[in-house]
């Protein structure tokens, strides 16, 4: 599967905030997007994919999303690469 840079600012913003809720994610998201790309990026369905693919989970004692090993992984191997 193929992650674009949304969704790796998704899974950033989740490393960086450790187990954190879906409204945080929300407002940590768009700040920075330009006008044009508020319009084109529904963070929704970035949020689904990266869910279904097992990069993020829900996490149980929280309520709020984790990365799972594999979305770790996904970005240690980004930053070495």
């Amino acid at each position: 599967m193929i992650l674009n840079k949304y969704d790796e600012k998704i899974l950033e913003i989740i490393l960086n905030s450790g187990e954190v809720d879906l409204d945080t994610i929300k407002k940590k998201f768009w700040e920075g997007l330009s006008e044009d790309e508020i319009y084109h990026v529904n963070l929704g369905d970035n949020v689904t994919k990266l869910y279904l693919a097992e990069y993020i989970r829900k996490s149980a004692s929280y309520g709020g999303y984790t990365l799972t090993r594999k979305g770790k992984k996904y970005l240690t191997d980004a930053i070495e690469a």
